[in-house]
Order: C-alpha cells, then sequence, then structure tokens
C-alpha cells in the first residue's frame, strides 16, 4: 500500500489504517516532511526520520529563480511577509537575492498582463494569488479584457472556470478546471431560481461534462457574516441546507413518472447493449428525465456545481496544477488588493 501525501496522515488515521490490513502488508509513506502537519491530531508517519530522501529536485528546472527562493525559504525559515521577525529578511528582499522579479501591478495592469498571457499561451497561463479578495478582483478585470464581460453578465463561451464546491452526484471535483464550451440560460424554477446550464470539458479529460450553476451561485458573496470575497461562487447556505428536503419532496412527488422514464432507457440500453447500465449511467438519466419534468432538485444533485472564474486561483487550490507561464502575486509582498 503506498500513502501519498503522507504528511497528512494523523495518529488515529494511520491507526484505523493498520487495524483493517493483512499482517503481511508492506505500506511505504512518501511525503514531504516540509508540509503542514495533520489538522487536530500528531504526526502519523515521521517523514522527517524516513529511511530514503528525495534531494534533487525534478519539478523545476535547474537554476529556476523560483526553486532558488523557495529552497532559501525552506532551508533559513525565511518568513514571505513584510514582517520583520528578530533577524530575518524581508520576503521581498529574499525573492530579488534569488533573482525573482518583484514588481508592483494595480489590479488594472495586472489584469492586462496576465490576459496577454493568457492570449499569447492559447489559454496555459495564470495568476496565483494569496488571498480571495487578490481573486475576485483580478479575475473580473482579465476576464472582461479576454471575453468583454462582466460577472452579472453570467458565464460565457471560452472562458475557464474552477469548481469550488460539487455535490456528491457531480461529474466534477472541487478544484477541478474547465473550458466552457456552451452556455444556456435555464429557469430552475421557484426554489431555485435562474440559472445555466453548461457544457465544460475538463482540464486533462477528454471527456465533456454538463454542469448547472445557480444565479443565486454565480453571484453570492455573503455568508452569515456578511460579504465577503471568499464567499463569491460559492452555494448559499439558504439552498444547501434545504436542498436534501426539496430532493425528498420531488421524489414524492415525480417518483413513479421517473421510474418509468429511466425504465425505458434501460430496456432500450439492454437491447443495444445486451447488459445493464451501470448505476452513473441510471443517475444520469434520472437527472435529465428530472429536468424535462421540472424535478429540478433531483437534476440538480447529479449536476449542480459552485465555480468561478479561474484565470487567477489562490494557491491553495492550485496544487497539480500546471502553466506555461504564472504570474505570482504576493498579495503582501508586491501587491495590495484593495
Amino acid at each position: 500500500l503506498v500513502i501519498d501525501e503522507a504528511s497528512m496522515v494523523g495518529s488515529q488515521l494511520r491507526e484505523d489504517l493498520f487495524a483493517i490490513l493483512p499482517s503481511n502488508t508492506r505500506v511505504i509513506a512518501v511525503g514531504d516532511p516540509h508540509q503542514l502537519r495533520p489538522v487536530l491530531d500528531t504526526e502519523g508517519f515521521r517523514l522527517a526520520d524516513a529511511p530514503v530522501t528525495l534531494t534533487e529536485v525534478y519539478r523545476q528546472a535547474e537554476g529556476s529563480p523560483t526553486l532558488k527562493a523557495a529552497t532559501k525559504i525552506r532551508e533559513e525559515r525565511v518568513p514571505f511577509t513584510f514582517s520583520r521577525i528578530a533577524d530575518y529578511k524581508r520576503g521581498d528582499e529574499i525573492l530579488k537575492e534569488a533573482g525573482v522579479p518583484v514588481k508592483w501591478w494595480n489590479v488594472e495592469q495586472a489584469g492586462s498582463e496576465l490576459a496577454d498571457m493568457i492570449r499569447r499561451n492559447n489559454g496555459s497561463a495564470a495568476a496565483i494569488v494569496g488571498v480571495h479578495t487578490s481573486r475576485v478582483l483580478l479575475n473580473d478585470c482579465t476576464r472582461y479584457m479576454l471575453h468583454g464581460s462582466k460577472r452579472v453578465d453570467g458565464p460565457v463561451v471560452g472562458e475557464s472556470l474552477i469548481c469550488r464546491r460539487s455535490f456528491q452526484g457531480s461529474p466534477l471535483r472541487t478544484a477541478d478546471t474547465m473550458k466552457v464550451l456552451e452556455v444556456k440560460r435555464q429557469d430552475f424554477g421557484g426554489k431555485f431560481g435562474m440559472g445555466y446550464v453548461l457544457r465544460v470539458s475538463i482540464e486533462g479529460s477528454t471527456w465533456e461534462n454538463e454542469v448547472a450553476v445557480l444565479d443565486l451561485t454565480w453571484n453570492n458573496h455573503y455568508g452569515v457574516d456578511g460579504w465577503k470575497p471568499a464567499y463569491r461562487g460559492l452555494i448559499p447556505r439558504s439552498i444547501e441546507n434545504e436542498f436534501n428536503s426539496h430532493c425528498e419532496e420531488e421524489l414524492e412527488e415525480y417518483g413513479a413518472e421517473l421510474g418509468r422514464m429511466v425504465g425505458k432507457k434501460i430496456a432500450e440500453y439492454r437491447t443495444r447493449k445486451g447488459k445493464e447500465p451501470s448505476e452513473w449511467l441510471q443517475g444520469i438519466w434520472q437527472a435529465q428525465a428530472a429536468r424535462e419534468i421540472g424535478a429540478y432538485a433531483l437534476y440538480l444533485s447529479r449536476h449542480m456545481v459552485a465555480v468561478d472564474t479561474a484565470y487567477a486561483i489562490t494557491c491553495h487550490s492550485a496544487q497539480g496544477s500546471q502553466y506555461k507561464e504564472v504570474i505570482v502575486v504576493a498579495d503582501m509582498v508586491d501587491f495590495l488588493a484593495d
């Protein structure tokens, strides 16, 4: 059994894991000892004491200024901030010493530069930011320069999106990025209001998927404690808290009709393929049938996602992403979002 990101495995999870494994199982834990420790628990694997350590970096080219800066910050424990602590140097000084260009932009300049990068790299460019305020402002500015569209106009064809929240039945996972191929306006009824049905291609996949975005989600900036950029694009609690009860009500009202519609699809599939359709495929058929008869909670349970523009993304959502060109917005060093 190979466990990746082992720094996130706590003692309790490790105990639970070994309790169910056969005694002859060999476990290999792989991780970074410099990563954050498990939340609300002690380390399950002491990576600092690992018998094998990778010392050569393969993800960046030899001499990469980004690699030099990261190594210096890690080895010397230099905080990446303007704050002065003891004899530590300022974060911007460390970057300059390592050869990383440091340039201050206001949001219009940064948006213009990012839009140009995206065009010349055929979409393979992004800005990595630290805080949600920068993400929201830079996305809206870049989006307007690329598509001539404001946020209130809704998603547009060609736009790059990131999934911020999905339900269990959704084809997307949190932090998946996608490109919009088609946009259709949709009325999801009195419980959910207006929204959009999008056809999207997910990064790293050849599949196209259908997702649903509500106006209430697309335009959401509010939580229980008022307006916050971090809430932008998330599903409002007013919908999430009542969602399961809406689905139960629709199953009671439309269950028999949905059963007949899906049953017809299953019979056709058996005749055509000579086998039973998967549960996943039956779920898709039920969702499409629900949309046809106006059972929108059941449709949304399979297709609803919360998305936001993905030209600027926060650093914690960017792990594993690859781009030809990147702007790193060190919010408290060279760019103050205001």
